[in-house]
């Protein structure tokens, strides 16, 4: 019984976090549908080597700056959805290919706080999050209330 509560306890908190993360996006993503653009110069791009248990991925960093009511801000966001990752150095460099260091970009920022900021306001990528945390939700719940109400065996 302890390994189907730990194991619904995983889901469910998995399930959630899912969850929670899509809403989170697609909140942010039509909620900036009505800020303000800016003009702004990539400064940076850099691929980070990640590792974790299923091996090595590489991630792209764009880091950019923009100008509003005077003052200069750097941003790294690039989207809502999650940041990308790639299996390969030349699959983050070829995505890092749009972004050339001093290219201009279009700056999408928060008025009410101008260090919020992004370079593409989608948040499609975030539907399989949604997808997966509707699934693994309910499933860790039934997981926990069947370890929780059956009787000991």
């Amino acid at each position: 019984m302890a390994g189907l509560l730990f194991l619904g306890g995983l889901f469910t908190f998995a399930g959630t976090w899912a969850v929670v993360t899509a809403w989170w996006s697609w909140h942010k993503s039509r909620e900036s549908a009505t800020w303000p653009t800016v003009e702004g110069r990539v400064v940076e791009t850099q691929v980070h080597r990640c590792d974790d248990s299923e091996g090595p991925f590489f991630c792209p960093q764009v880091r950019y700056a923009y100008l509003v009511m005077g003052r200069t801000y750097t941003g790294e966001q690039i989207s809502f959805s999650m940041p990308p990752e790639f299996t390969s150095h030349e699959g983050a460099k070829a995505f890092l290919d749009r972004y050339p260091v001093g290219s201009k970009v279009t700056v999408f920022y928060n008025p009410n706080d101008p260090a919020e900021a992004v370079l593409s306001r989608d948040a499609s990528g975030m539907v399989l999050y949604f997808i997966l945390g509707l699934i693994f939700l309910p499933g860790g719940l039934m997981m926990l209330a069947y370890g929780l109400l059956s009787p000991a065996s």
